[in-house]
């Protein structure tokens, strides 16, 4: 029928709005885990470099 407005659910709004929250650190941790991991994988592949190039340097005297 015309003019009838819908009624909202607040209980639904309050559980979406919680787990529109609650997904919300998830990824950011993930993305912050993910960051971490790149860090360190740089770090790591940094220092194997280097110790490369020393054995290298050595063994070319």
């Amino acid at each position: 029928p015309a003019g009838l407005a819908r009624a909202e659910n607040p209980l639904c709004n309050v559980f979406f709005f919680a787990k529109l929250v609650e997904a919300v650190p998830a990824e950011s941790e993930v993305i912050s885990r993910s960051i971490a991991n790149i860090h360190l994988t740089f770090k790591i592949t940094t220092w194997l470099n280097a110790v490369i190039a020393l054995i290298l340097y050595f063994l070319n005297l």
